[in-house]
């Protein structure tokens, strides 16, 4: 486990080794990598497991990542305020994302690959930056605060088998103006959709038994039509 970086505080690309002291790197520690302000490219090397909690907080400069072939897990806050994160190409090999992993970064587009299974709360929230999302991982919910505050949010796909939108998932989301909910859920919590302004239009489906506190509060809905099997409505 890389602990701490001691090196080059103004480097601006960096290749993390795959061994030291004769042993293979699996993991970067928390904030093992943090405040490195001038750093635009890393290379992971494919030892590499595990990222850990806010390990590259607060790299401001960092665009470009080569993540290893076997990462499996992202941990809390790891990429957090990375303001030119754009484009990251998350591997293949990735089954847990964190909370707040990518908070407060420059996301732009996010495709969640397919072997995820684990993702915490607040994810991307919020990234102000942020259009489009692919859910490639066919989930079952969408995670509490996913994209809480995320005003440029435009696209989200691959939700076809989610049975949940939890607290907040989408609060805040000003720009979203549409959004498929597919049969097979059956919850949406308080404030789901709360402050989406440009949300005019939307069909729920027949499978909801569950809305609730302020889930559509300050939201631009125009008529909304409550499904028979609907058993709560909150406030």
């Amino acid at each position: 486990v890389i602990t701490s970086y001691i090196g080059d505080r103004e480097v601006t690309e960096l290749t993390i080794p795959g061994e030291l002291g004769g042993k293979p790197v699996v993991k970067l520690g928390t904030l093992s990598m943090e405040n490195i302000d001038q750093m635009e490219r890393v290379v992971l090397p494919d030892s590499l497991l595990e990222i850990g909690t806010q390990a590259f907080s607060h790299c401001d400069s960092l665009s470009d990542i080569q993540f290893s072939a076997n990462l499996k897990t992202i941990g809390e806050m790891a990429f957090w305020f990375c303001e030119s994160l754009q484009y990251p190409a998350l591997p293949d090999s990735l089954t847990e994302i964190g909370n707040s992993a990518f908070s407060l970064s420059g996301l732009v587009s996010l495709t969640i690959p397919a072997q995820v299974t684990e993702m915490g709360t607040g994810i991307c929230a919020p990234c102000y930056s942020l259009q489009d999302v692919t859910f490639l991982n066919s989930p079952a919910e969408v995670p509490e605060n996913m994209f809480s505050g995320c005003r440029a949010l435009l696209s989200v796909t691959g939700l076809d088998n989610v049975t949940l939108v939890d607290k907040n998932a989408f609060g805040g989301c000003d720009a979203l103006s549409s959004i498929e909910l597919p049969e097979g859920l059956e919850r949406i919590e308080e404030e789901a959709f709360s402050g989406c302004a440009a949300l005019e239009y939307l069909v729920l489906p027949s499978t909801l038994k569950y809305i609730g506190d302020n889930a559509f509060f300050a939201s631009g809905l125009y008529t909304v039509t409550i499904p028979a099997g609907v058993e709560t409505v909150g406030e």
